[in-house]
C-alpha cells in the first residue's frame, strides 16, 4: 500500500498610481510594509462522523507514536551516559582493583537488560495501539462505505487476513510468490454474502520481488455452471498490472477499454446486456487503476487495483477522504455485478 498539505497565500501588491501621476511638489512617502500573518494549515472537513473519527484517531495515534519515540531516545541517551560514566569513573576509583571488571560488566549487563526490557514493553504497547488504530480505521471506513440499506451484517476482523487460496483460486495470476492481506470484512449485499479485503500479490523476478496486484479484493458466490471460466480485464493507464495467467485462454473481445477471455463458446449468454451494462460503468480513475474479474464456476473474484492514497493507512498526513468516497461507488458497482451474475 502509507505528505501534509499546507495552504499558501500569494500576496500581490498593486501600485494604485504611477510616479508620473504624483505632484512634483509632493513628497513620495514610502509605506512601511505590514508583516503577513502566519497562516495555519487548513483542517479538512469530512463528509461524515465516521470519516472524522478516522482522522481524530490518526491524530491521537500519531501523538502517541511520536511520544514513544521521544521517550525511547531519552532512555537511550541516559543509558549511554551511565555506560560511559561507568567505564570512566570506576577505573579511576578502583585503581586496578580486582573488583573493577566484574562491577563494570555487571552494570553494563543491568543497563543492557533495562534497555531490552523497555524496548520489548514499548514495542508491545505500541503494537496494541497500532492495532486499535487499524480497527477504528477499518471499522469506521466500513460504516461509511457499507452504510446504505443495500448492505447488511457487516463484520470486520482485525487484522483480517485471508487464506492464500482465495487469491490463487481466481487463476488471474501465475507464479505467485506471496499473498499479503488485511482488513477482511464480510457483509451481505441484498442478502448476497460477500468478502472484501486489502490484498497484495507478488512474484519473484530476476532481481527483485515485484507486485502483480495491489488493491481491494472481493470474493462472492455465483450461479455460473459453465465448465470454462470467464475473465474480464478493464484496462487502466501505465500504472496497470494486467492478469498474467491468461495466455492459454481465448481472447473473445479486445478493445481500448477492456479485454474478455474465455474458452466457453457460450460466454455471451453469461455476459448478457444487463451484466455488460454494469461492467461498462466500471471505469478506472485517479485512484482506481484497473479491474480484473474472474468468473469461476460457483465463485466470482473481483480485483479492484488501487493506488497508494487508498491503500496506505495514513499516519503523518491528514486522512484523505476522497479515495474512500470513490471506493464506496466502486464497491457498490462490483456488488451489483456480482448480484447480476446470479
Amino acid at each position: 500500500m502509507k505528505k501534509e498539505t499546507v495552504a499558501k497565500e500569494e500576496v500581490k501588491t498593486e501600485e494604485t498610481s504611477s510616479l508620473e501621476e504624483q505632484p512634483k511638489t509632493e513628497e513620495i512617502k514610502e509605506e512601511t510594509p505590514v508583516p503577513e500573518t502566519p497562516t495555519e494549515p487548513v483542517k479538512p472537513v469530512y463528509d461524515s462522523e465516521e470519516l472524522q473519527a478516522i482522522e481524530d484517531e490518526r491524530v491521537k495515534f500519531l501523538g502517541e507514536y511520536r511520544s514513544g519515540n521521544r521517550l525511547k531516545s531519552i532512555i537511550f541517551f541516559i543509558v549511554m551516559f551511565l555506560m560511559v560514566g561507568t567505564f570512566i569513573i570506576i577505573p579511576n576509583v578502583g585503581q586496578g582493583a580486582a573488583w573493577q571488571l566484574p562491577v563494570m560488566i555487571s552494570i553494563a549487563v543491568v543497563l543492557l537488560g533495562c534497555v531490552l526490557g523497555f524496548s520489548f514493553l514499548t514495542r508491545k504497547k505500541m503494537t496494541q495501539k497500532m492495532r486499535n488504530y487499524f480497527s477504528i480505521f477499518y471499522g469506521n471506513m466500513n460504516k461509511y462505505v457499507f452504510g446504505s440499506k443495500s448492505f447488511d451484517k457487516v463484520v470486520f476482523e482485525n487484522p483480517g487476513k485471508i487464506e492464500d487460496h482465495l487469491f490463487l483460486d481466481s487463476n488471474l495470476y501465475k507464479d505467485v510468490l506471496e499473498v499479503r492481506s488485511r482488513g477482511a470484512t464480510t457483509f451481505e449485499y441484498e442478502q448476497k454474502p460477500v468478502l472484501v479485503c486489502d490484498c497484495a500479490g507478488s512474484v519473484k523476478t530476476d532481481k527483485r520481488v515485484a507486485p502483480i496486484f495491489v488493491g481491494k479484493y472481493l470474493v462472492t458466490g455465483n450461479k455460473y455452471e459453465g465448465k470454462d471460466p470467464i475473465y474480464i480485464y478493464i484496462k487502466g493507464d501505465q500504472r496497470s498490472l494486467p492478469p498474467t495467467n491468461l495466455e492459454e485462454v481465448n481472447v473473445v473481445k479486445d478493445d481500448a477499454k477492456m479485454a474478455i477471455y474465455s474458452n466457453d463458446p457460450k460466454w455471451e449468454k453469461t455476459l448478457n446486456t444487463k451484466v455488460m451494462k454494469i461492467v461498462n460503468s466500471m471505469k478506472p480513475n485517479k485512484e482506481l487503476v484497473d479491474i480484473a474479474i474472474s468468473i469461476q464456476p460457483g465463485t466470482t473474484y473481483i480485483a479492484l487495483g488501487y493506488d497508494d492514497p487508498l491503500m496506505v493507512i495514513p499516519l503523518d498526513r491528514p486522512f484523505n477522504q476522497e479515495p474512500v468516497k470513490g471506493y464506496k461507488k466502486d464497491v457498490l458497482k462490483a456488488c451489483q455485478l456480482a448480484k447480476e451474475l446470479d
